[in-house]
């Protein structure tokens, strides 16, 4: 079915889908939700993409459905150049309606006519935004995100209140935890996974080292196919401490997970836990004597591996390959030479697609909290990951493909663990837990694991206690319970924090929460909230 004909305008409210094969409904709906999967107004793509101020050498002509690719991805996409372009109905707004893009930061302005309207309507202060004296707004005008490299940069900033979010190193938390005026949540569930890839076939063109040709072993390189052979590849596996990788990159926060089918996605299998690879340098030894009928063993390599700037945890998995073989060459004579190499990012990357490096390792963050989102990037003979290992399996392929479209998932993605266990193309590394780290004016920020990203929207930005005027908040004050903002305190009053009773601020925030209802500050609304505005009941706020 050609494009044309699967996706069609039915009416001027109505766009339909036509499906060739039978997917989930919540697969579909997830991949619709989600920003990428908008639909654009059919104007500005003729005015921006496709026109005099975007590609005018394009015609718009589809042709046979191949003429476009000489038009596509150009150096310069024409949504940035002369200069940047923004099409949407968002809350916030880009240029050229506002806001600026520079090199190291960039900002976005209040949509005032934005549909949704102002405030959010949840989370967001219940008052209304209008009301005379009634701080704050229940929203922020401007938002400005910067990139900062830097950490002792960023944390002075974090500290003096000059930025509201900020990223936090795990290694450096210490010097931010319990500070004044800083706020943490933990833990975060997680669902991104890194893993070490091995390159099935690395190009003789432009792979890095002294390549060989396929199956040739010299000690001062190493065959291009070297990792087709699985018990290299599970010697490798077995080399890996895994605890130790969590406790040095994460402060042992994360978890190693057995495949990409990781914790919290539907199918997550414990018992495949128990299946995943461990340190073990002697049953490396052993996967290694029997590769390439011992020829590998006897020979012995010399290898490049790479890691980018900055990436502690992949720097530790090349250290830890290089430990295991310097073992190996002590305690057996061998000559396995691991050269490790700390590149930038954007190198890194081109090694990757190029398939200079031996291994890679990356990491796979969900577009949709589903299991067929991660099967096929890191297993499926068409997914990112697995073409540029030029790994392909058919039984892969077959359980994906069965676990997609029939009734029992489950059974098919367990087999695919199990299948990819056997034949490590990969090895799963680490799944991290997450911090959020703020400043503790923030307010309306709540967790969500499929948005990577800050939504602005729901932010406002004032202390969230309970005080008539917070310019004169004393910390147990009667006019902390003024709960309705009505100068007095009443059965209104107890009513509204009884009907939050239980609620907590999150993450994430619970649908019953009420921020002036939580008249002791401590992000939950329990029995003692209610006792004290009870307490004051007759009171009156100045």
């Amino acid at each position: 079915m050609a494009i044309d004909d699967a996706v069609r305008v039915e009416d001027t409210n109505k766009v339909a889908f036509y499906m060739t094969v039978d997917f989930p409904d919540l697969i579909i709906l997830q991949t619709w939700a989600q920003s990428w999967a908008s639909i654009l107004s059919k104007t500005w793509i003729n005015s921006y993409v496709i026109g005099e101020l975007g590609r005018p050498e394009w015609p718009g002509d589809w042709g046979d459905y191949t003429g476009w690719l000489a038009y596509h991805d150009p150096e310069k996409s024409p949504l940035d150049d002369p200069t940047p372009i923004m099409c949407g109905t968002g809350p916030y707004m880009g240029p050229p309606y506002g806001g600026e893009i520079s090199e190291d930061y960039w900002t976005i302005v209040r949509n005032e006519n934005y549909w949704g309207g102002w405030p959010a309507s949840w989370p967001a202060p219940w008052y209304p935004s209008t009301e005379p004296g009634v701080p704050p707004a229940g929203y922020i005008e401007r938002l400005t995100v910067r990139s900062i490299d830097e950490w002792t940069t960023r944390r002075d900033m974090f500290l003096a209140g000059d930025c509201d979010f900020c990223y936090v190193p795990r290694e450096y938390m210490d010097q931010v935890m319990g500070q004044p005026g800083i706020r943490c949540y933990y833990p975060l569930p997680v669902l991104a996974v890194d893993a070490l890839f091995f390159v099935f076939n690395v190009s003789l063109e432009t792979g890095l080292g002294n390549v060989l040709p396929p199956g040739t072993f010299d000690p001062t390189g190493y065959p291009c196919d070297i990792f087709s052979d699985v018990n290299v590849r599970k010697a490798f596996a077995h080399m890996i401490d895994y605890d130790y990788l969590i406790d040095v990159s994460f402060q042992g926060e994360a978890e190693q997970p057995a495949t990409a089918i990781i914790r919290g996605l539907p199918c997550f299998n414990e018992t495949i836990q128990s299946m995943k690879y461990y340190k073990d340098w002697d049953l490396a030894v052993s996967y290694l004597q029997q590769a390439w009928g011992g020829q590998l063993w006897s020979t012995g390599f010399t290898m490049p591996v790479f890691y980018n700037s900055g990436n502690i945890p992949r720097k530790t998995v090349c250290e830890q390959i290089k430990a295991a073989c310097d073992w190996m060459n002590d305690q057996y004579g061998t000559s396995f030479t691991i050269v490790i190499n700390e590149i930038d990012w954007p190198t890194y990357l081109n090694y990757l697609v190029s398939f200079a490096m031996p291994f890679y390792v990356i990491g796979w963050l969900a577009d949709y909290p589903d299991p067929h989102n991660f099967a096929v990037p890191f297993y499926g003979s068409t997914g990112v990951f697995a073409y540029f290992q030029g790994f392909s399996d058919p039984l892969c392929d077959e359980y994906i493909e069965k676990g997609l479209t029939e009734p029992d998932r489950c059974r098919w993605y367990a087999k695919l663990e199990e299948r990819v266990l056997e034949l490590c193309p990969s090895v799963t590394l680490y799944q991290g837990i997450g911090r959020h780290w703020e400043r503790d004016w923030v307010q309306g920020w709540y967790y969500n694991v499929i948005y990577p990203g800050i939504y602005a929207y729901n932010l406002w930005k004032a202390y969230y206690y309970p005080a008539c005027a917070e310019t004169d908040y004393v910390p147990g004050g009667a006019e902390c319970y003024d709960v309705n903002y009505d100068g007095q305190i009443m059965i209104d009053d107890i009513s509204i924090a009884a009907a939050s009773f239980g609620s907590y601020y999150g993450p994430p925030i619970a649908e019953r929460w009420h921020f002036r209802a939580d008249v002791n500050w401590d992000r939950q609304i329990l029995i003692d909230d209610i006792a004290k505005i009870a307490h004051a009941f007759g009171k009156s706020c100045p």
